[in-house]
């Protein structure tokens, strides 16, 4: 993650604002706390798919 991008999805779901990012990211960890997260992140004119450890 750099300064500027831009969230998408969290783990296929839509992300429009901070409050949806962080019910995503809170839903995720409820499920399964152990298994990565994937971020849809919008970085200029590229888009791309990151996984990320929820426990850091």
């Amino acid at each position: 993650m750099q300064r500027g991008d831009i969230i998408k999805e969290v783990n296929d779901t839509k992300v429009k604002d901070v409050y949806d990012y962080n019910a995503a990211i809170d839903r995720a960890k409820s499920k399964n706390p152990r298994k990565p997260i994937v971020l849809l992140v919008k970085r200029g004119d590229s888009t791309q798919f990151l996984a990320v450890d929820p426990e850091g």
